[in-house]
């Protein structure tokens, strides 16, 4: 077990109302709800970058224009805090997110689980309302796991969480080990760029196999 979730992640958790007798489905949103490399991709090439598509770190694989020298971290900074500033609320939705998520809505609670900038939070939290996800955001910083397992422990039905960065599977293994985890990144060119997580439960190809994967769990389960 590790730290427990940021003072600013635990005092939105606490805010948040959920039915102990449901399941509960903790999703991310960037490479799950929206499609972030999509539109990052669309952005770098305004800003004088592009990307390599070598692997799915941005570190190396952010290229300048000019002369096609890999971006420092510094320009990798501003590129995504620019980002998010001028392109959060207007993201592109992953195919079948909202219809998928909508519908598992009336099986269990939702939360969105973000690692994202805690600034643009009330953007965000509008946005998702805006495509008819009106459900609780949580804004994270570093390892997700303390987090998880902070929302796990408010309910007593199964929780499952999805995510398309390994390291998040890890740590939500080692901090909330009961919980159903599934690895799904959503854009066709990043996915292959990255292996499935070695703490993952299932490794999903859409919103569809994922409903799936939920589905025949809480059928298991008796849920």
């Amino acid at each position: 077990m590790t730290d427990d979730p940021s003072e600013e992640a635990a005092r939105q958790i606490a805010g948040i109302t959920l039915d102990p007798e449901r399941p509960l489905i903790i999703s991310d949103a960037d490479e799950v709800i929206a499609d972030f490399m999509g539109g990052f991709e669309a952005y770098m090439q305004t800003q004088g970058f592009y990307f390599n598509w070598a692997s799915y770190r941005l570190n190396e694989n952010i290229r300048r224009k000019s002369d096609d020298e890999a971006a420092d971290r510094d320009e990798v900074r501003e590129l995504i805090s620019g980002f998010y500033v001028a392109c959060i609320d207007t993201l592109a939705t992953v195919p079948d997110a909202v219809e998928t998520l909508q519908a598992l809505a009336t099986r269990a609670s939702i939360v969105v689980l973000s690692n994202q900038p805690a600034e643009h939070r009330e953007r965000r939290r509008q946005w998702l309302e805006g495509l008819g996800l009106d459900v609780p955001l949580v804004t994270n910083g570093g390892p997700k796991g303390p987090a998880v397992r902070a929302l796990s422990e408010r309910v007593s039905g199964p929780v499952y969480f999805l995510d398309d960065a390994p390291s998040h599977h890890t740590s939500v293994a080692a901090d909330a080990g009961h919980v159903f985890r599934i690895h799904f990144v959503a854009n066709p060119g990043l996915a292959p760029l990255i292996k499935t997580a070695a703490d993952c439960h299932k490794r999903a190809a859409s919103w569809r196999e994922t409903r799936g994967f939920i589905e025949d769990d809480l059928a298991a389960k008796g849920a």
